[in-house]
């Protein structure tokens, strides 16, 4: 900036070197009232707001017209500052209504754009230079200006208040006793827990056979992605390949679900675990994921019945079903060796709370059999002989099963072993055998004498044998 003494003495300059052309030497215009703004609005995020938008406007009660104009500025600021801000544009769009215009000889003192000068044939003004045009004349153009301090504001003090203190209560907590994924994890580690609690904190998992001595088995350091079924799932008529049919409709407490390619599905993503109506877990992956509604989701192309859970899958679940995401955020329970199958009492809580305090779940749960079990045998057939009935199958394994290269799967079990059982549908069992390799002979002397003539129809039942009763695989035959 120059200083007055200097901005008064250009002007002067300016006066005496004023040349006369086609029009006037010096010319000023300014803009009418009624074009100019009445009132201007600043928009704005205010912080003491929870950073909502607010509005700041200020009002120039002189105006002859109503022209209002609005601007946004894209920050946070506070809101006395915003209407500071806003009255100072208000100021500056009216002082700034007035320009000049003027016309010197080529050989003028130079004045530069951004010289604050004065006009004496305008009065005592000042005007701002903002553009210079030079030729055969030195064309200058001049915005009027006021010397005023911008509108006061002081900042609102935050009030002294003490923080709200947050109840997150007790968390919802779900354990599941999973099959086994490999010989690498022990059978106890597939007994596991999930939790979710809104606000999130650490979850300590502590257990007891009785309702003292509890001991901490694990910490949960993230929430799962847990929820219920909105709709309920049917049950299953076939695993193995997609399940186009089949939908689950779920409500996702505070997670998210996403669409996965084929090549991905068949790898294992998208796997969840559904509680089904005989109390086992259902293993299902989905490739198509859908938000249908605010936190429900429409999954779809399931594969049903994994890992061997076709026992959950033909038994369906119902609305308000536990449904996990199985995640890294799903994490063993700490289950120690020989209590699998033991029902004991588990208490899971917020970190440092107090145990007899409403922040702790409490539950009386048993697990670590399902790892254990062996699988259902595939493809149970029936084939006529001239004397009976040849029931074959296909052994599957529990453990390190997947591999296409071996010849054979590994046993997973010390010996191999089957459980027969044949009955009329629905009925008890009238014949059982237990055999070590995967077929067995029902000679038709013996069906007669167990059903006093040949039936319309058998139920034959087969379980492979281990430290637990396989699940078991069951199919009719028409003889």
């Amino acid at each position: 900036m120059r200083t007055a003494r200097a901005a008064m003495q250009q002007a002067q300059a300016i006066e005496d070197l004023v040349v006369e052309e086609d029009g006037p030497a010096a010319e000023r215009t300014r803009v009418p009232d009624h074009e100019l703004p009445a009132e201007a609005v600043l928009v704005f995020r205010d912080h003491l707001a929870d950073f909502q938008s607010v509005a700041a406007r200020a009002v120039r009660e002189v105006a002859a017209g109503r022209r209002q104009h609005v601007m946004g500025f894209p920050g946070v600021l506070e809101r006395e500052h915003g209407r500071a801000l806003i009255a100072a544009w208000l100021d500056r769009a009216w002082s700034e209504r007035e320009t000049v215009a003027l016309a010197l000889p080529p050989l003028a003192p130079e004045v530069q754009a951004g010289a604050v000068v004065t006009v004496p044939a305008f009065g005592p003004h000042h005007y701002l230079v903002t553009e210079v045009e030079t030729g055969l004349v030195r064309r200058i153009r001049a915005l009027r200006i006021d010397h005023a301090a911008p509108p006061a504001w002081a900042g609102k003090p935050l009030a002294a208040t003490e923080a709200p203190v947050i109840h997150a209560g007790a968390p919802h907590v779900v354990f599941l006793d999973l099959p086994a994924t490999g010989a690498a994890m022990a059978p106890p580690d597939q007994f596991r827990v999930a939790a979710w609690q809104k606000p999130w904190k650490r979850q300590v998992v502590l257990a007891s056979a009785d309702t003292t001595g509890f001991e901490t088995r694990t910490v949960i350091a993230s929430p799962a992605d847990l929820g219920v079924l909105a709709e309920a799932l049917p049950p299953g008529h076939f695993s193995g390949r997609v399940d186009r049919a089949a939908v689950l409709v779920v409500d996702l407490f505070d997670a998210e679900a996403a669409s996965v390619g084929r090549l991905h599905l068949l790898g294992g993503a998208n796997a969840a675990a559904i509680r089904s109506e005989n109390g086992a877990w259902e293993i299902v992956q989905f490739e198509l994921a859908e938000e249908i509604a605010a936190g429900r989701w429409r999954l779809s192309r399931l594969l049903r019945g994994q890992l061997g859970t076709e026992d959950a899958m033909v038994a369906g679940s119902p609305a308000g079903a536990d449904f996990v995401m199985l995640n890294s955020r799903v994490v063993p329970a700490g289950l120690r060796p020989g209590e699998s199958g033991l029902s004991l009492l588990w208490k899971v809580g917020r970190a440092g709370a107090a145990m007899g305090t409403d922040a702790f779940t409490t539950l009386t749960v048993a697990g670590g059999l399902r790892a254990m079990t062996p699988l259902a045998p595939a493809h149970l057939r029936m084939r006529r002989l001239d004397d009976g009935f040849r029931f074959t199958w296909v052994r599957r394994g529990r453990l390190d099963a997947d591999a296409w290269e071996p010849m054979e799967i590994p046993l997973g079990e010390e010996t191999e072993a089957y459980a027969v059982e044949v009955a009329l549908p629905g009925g008890s069992a009238v014949r059982t055998a237990t055999v070590s390799h995967p077929s067995w002979t029902y000679a038709a002397a013996d069906m007669t004498a167990d059903f006093g003539g040949m039936p319309a129809e058998i139920e034959v039942t087969v379980r492979q044998q281990g430290g637990l009763p396989g699940i078991p695989a069951i199919r009719r035959f028409a003889p």
